[in-house]
């Protein structure tokens, strides 16, 4: 049996074939996913949703006449985005992308932003249940403040990307996979659906939201050049790079490090604390820290190694050429008490403010610094690891 799948990421649009039978994975391919559309409100990031669409209609038309026979299509796609369509299921606003910040913006009168007074709308209960902190990414944030500048006349769907997607490929009802649900802030994770509490108070009363079903439904059916493959739900795209991890539940501890990163555990106990809670598959649940300080941190301490050749010695490296350096003379070093905090940016989950302490005449030097910064990062990640080890409530 032979499966394609495909993700829908912010940068990119990659597919692969799912070789069941011989359990691999090839002919893995991308795409640019294409830029956000202009808009004169630097918070506001949208993309045109049709784009999208079109180039995934390619990717599996492609697909079918390259494999001849697929038993279906499997989707992943980008957390915590949403748009709206009408009843006939023609989006009426763009896709708004988790990196859009609108919700930020100051409402006037001293009344704050939108997310303050989405703060003040919802209780403890509301955000614990729903297993993540209120933040300017959710679709639930940004619907609040969409819909206090829109008056639809008519009740509008709720969509998240993979759900208009597959809708418009098969003209079948919009619907929702929980990974993709819990994302958008708008869920129960106690009960498994969208929590009624949060639409009352944040006055999304008006709007349609997508039937939850599991990975397992088929969503409907795409034909196209003649034959006809059966879409699956579109699943968050953590969990799903999760899942390929095969993590042993309350025992391994995954790990993430990029730009961000991230670290998380699977648990078949639903528990709440000092990190963020999101479905997983099989019955399971991850337990989440996001944000944590990695390689953006690292590379304000690069550039300021390459500020100093430029202003003091006037000249110029590229980035990889003073990794390159520094990384022969970590090499000798085993230890420093020169104590770093790489925390230089406020979305850190980690108190705001790195900083450089303990300097003496002997441990200022390039390789103390980075090694200093390199025990900072494993150190955050040992501390939260250990955050997630809390005992929990199996939900059936």
């Amino acid at each position: 049996m032979k499966f394609l799948g495909i993700d829908i990421g912010s940068s990119y649009i990659k597919s692969a074939l799912l070789d069941v039978e011989k359990d691999e994975v090839r002919d893995i391919k991308k795409a640019g996913a294409g830029e956000f559309l202009p808009a004169a409100n630097t918070l506001i990031k949208e993309n045109d949703p049709a784009d999208i669409l079109d180039s995934v209609k390619r990717i599996i038309a492609d697909g079918i006449r390259t494999y001849n026979k697929i038993e279906g299509v499997l989707f992943s796609t980008q957390m915590h985005g949403f748009l709206l369509t009408n009843e006939k299921g023609e989006n009426v606003t763009n896709y708004i992308s988790w990196q859009d910040e609108r919700s930020t913006e100051q409402i006037g009168g001293n009344q704050g932003t939108y997310l303050e007074r989405i703060r003040k709308l919802l209780d403890g209960e509301d955000v614990r249940k729903s297993g993540t902190p209120i933040k300017p990414a959710l679709a639930m944030c940004n619907l609040y403040h969409l819909l206090r500048h829109i008056k639809p006349e008519k009740p509008l769907r709720f969509c998240t990307l993979g759900d208009y997607i597959i809708s418009e490929l098969t003209g079948e009802k919009p619907v929702c996979h929980i990974t993709n649900a819990a994302s958008t802030g708008i869920i129960d994770l106690e009960t498994g659906k969208w929590s009624e509490s949060v639409i009352c108070k944040l006055g999304f009363e008006r709007l349609i939201f997508p039937e939850l079903v599991h990975e397992n439904t088929m969503c409907g059916v795409f034909r196209t050049e003649g034959k006809a493959v059966g879409l699956y739900p579109a699943v968050a795209d953590h969990q799903a790079a999760m899942y390929g991890a095969f993590l042993t539940p309350e025992t391994d501890l995954a790990i993430n490090i990029g730009t961000g990163s991230q670290i998380c555990v699977a648990s078949h106990q639903l528990a709440f604390g000092g990190f963020e809670v999101r479905p997983f598959f099989e019955k399971q649940y991850l337990r989440a820290v996001c944000h944590i300080p990695a390689g953006r941190a690292l590379k304000v301490l690069v550039d300021f190694i390459r500020d100093i050749g430029v202003k003091v010695y006037d000249i110029e490296k590229k980035e990889d050429e003073i990794w390159s350096r520094i990384n022969a003379y970590l090499d000798k070093v085993n230890e420093t008490d020169l104590d770093v905090n790489i925390s230089f940016f406020k979305t850190s989950v980690v108190p705001y403010g790195g900083g450089v302490k303990n300097i003496n005449e002997n441990n200022l030097n390039v390789e103390n610094l980075f090694h200093g910064a390199f025990r900072n990062m494993v150190q955050n990640y040992y501390d939260f690891g250990n955050k997630m080890k809390v005992p929990g409530k199996v939900i059936e």
